[in-house]
């Protein structure tokens, strides 16, 4: 596949030099491919009607890929004062590759303003200039603001077009920092292609065959920031090393307790369905409504019975579900959520954590006060690992003779159960089981099942711990 960029002309471009006029030139890159047209000599209005042609190597990529268009004063002189440099940045036009015709009739002519600036691929970020008032090289931007669209998300052949919040972390506190007004809109050239790339792999296939092991890929990474962030403060104008880590999240692994409450959350927020679920089977299950209770055991009787319709259920209700669901499917993008981010509910002291350097330039006694509240944040988090791993290790005693006793009660059972299965049909055992579950609550007793206490009075390593 193939992408044709024609320049046409351009005008009112800047004068270079004491002649008043310039020798432009236009440069296209895509992809890590380069094309530049013909230089045209003292000209301020030129035309040039030139297609440069550039390989495309995944058409699906297309929408997320730019085009870069620069436009450049080609210096003739070949005095020492210009030996060094041959060209002179005047501009530079970044084109979405989502806005590339399909085809030629689809084509229009475009005319670009040109842009001093350096835009950063899909306008991610919003930066304050620290080097505007005081020309201070080792001044750093302070960040307004980040945008995060993803792709998938988005309809075919939709136009969005939304003011988007700038939002941006302080010590302070939350602030909102101003508004992006973006316009987006995806389009497909082969519905198959795009299809199919939701199953192909995310790395190359030498990735897999010798992955790499964890510390090497995060020096990999390291080291993969530093060269994009060499390569970005030499253009024109350059960006900062400060800008390049924001841009690609270099502080997203750091230690924050806000973070921490987010992620916490969400796991409640994904469990929240299985505990309603839960909530439901407990009231089936007590006979609240007992017409309900009823047709779920009808129900569960016919799939014991016949085993052969649990898979074709279970496809089918996945698909009502999803059906059901499209009414309310996503009409919008979505943004940065505040709410499930905890920014506006978290106390200046734990914002401040968060942005702080490494090692820490806070006072000691305010370092100790962090210490002692992660102390008590990491002891439930150890009481949690330390639950788990007493039952995982209560499974492995079941075998294992270290409680002589439980270990031939289990295994004697083991024996019983293996001759029930044997000689009972498989659907009477599960339809059995399945009743003596769901049975009456006026036949049940509230103290914990056999099974429950067994399993607790095994041992577990804790008992050898100091």
């Amino acid at each position: 596949m193939k992408l044709a960029v024609e320049v046409v002309r351009a005008h009112r471009l800047k004068p270079i030099g004491r002649h008043g006029t310039t020798n432009p030139f236009v440069e296209v890159e895509f992809d890590g491919q380069r094309r530049r047209t013909a230089t045209k000599l003292n000209d301020l209005n030129p035309s040039w009607n030139e297609t440069l042609v550039f390989d495309v190597s995944d058409p699906l990529d297309l929408p997320d890929r730019t085009i870069d268009v620069s436009v450049f004063h080609e210096l003739l002189s070949s005095s020492v004062d210009h030996r060094r440099r041959r060209r002179s940045f005047l501009g530079r036009v970044c084109l979405l590759g989502s806005s590339v015709a399909s085809s030629r009739l689809d084509a229009a002519l475009q005319l670009c303003p040109l842009d001093k600036r350096s835009l950063f691929f899909n306008v991610r970020a919003v930066f304050n200039n620290g080097h505007v008032d005081g020309n201070n090289d080792a001044a750093k931007d302070d960040p307004l603001g980040k945008i995060r669209i993803r792709l998938s998300t988005l309809a075919i052949d939709s136009v969005y077009t939304h003011f988007y919040p700038l939002l941006a972390v302080h010590p302070s506190g939350l602030k909102k920092t101003g508004e992006l007004h973006l316009g987006l809109r995806f389009t497909c050239t082969s519905w198959l292609n795009m299809f199919f790339l939701y199953v192909k792999p995310l790395y190359p296939k030498m990735h897999y065959k010798q992955p790499i092991p964890f510390k090497q890929m995060q020096y990999l990474r390291y080291q993969a920031k530093q060269t994009v962030a060499a390569k970005l403060a030499r253009a024109e104008p350059p960006l900062g090393r400060d800008v390049v880590a924001y841009i690609l999240d270099d502080a997203s692994n750091t230690f924050s307790l806000r973070k921490g409450k987010t992620n916490w959350h969400r796991i409640r927020m994904l469990f929240s369905d299985v505990q309603a679920y839960l909530q439901w089977f407990d009231a089936v299950r007590s006979w609240t409504r007992p017409a309900v209770t009823t047709l779920v055991l009808l129900l569960f009787c016919v799939v014991a019975w016949t085993p052969s319709l649990i898979l074709p259920s279970v496809f089918l209700h996945l698909f009502i579900v999803g059906a059901w669901n499209s009414r309310r499917r996503p009409r919008h993008p979505p943004h940065l959520d505040t709410n499930l981010s905890f920014a506006e509910s978290a106390v200046p002291d734990e914002l401040d954590e968060e942005l702080d350097s490494y090692p820490s330039t806070r006072t000691n006694e305010m370092v100790m006060s962090r210490y002692d509240r992660l102390r008590m944040v990491a002891s439930r988090v150890q009481s949690v690992v330390a639950d788990l791993a007493n039952h995982a290790e209560r499974i492995q005693a079941l075998l294992s003779w270290r409680d002589p006793r439980a270990t031939a009660i289990f295994v004697v059972f083991a024996i019983i159960m293996a001759a029930v299965f044997y000689f009972l049909p498989f659907q009477l055992v599960v339809m059995l089981l399945g009743l003596y579950f769901m049975r009456h609550p006026k036949f049940r007793s509230k103290r914990p099942s056999t099974a429950y206490n067994f399993f607790r009075r095994l041992p577990s390593n804790a008992d050898t711990f100091l």
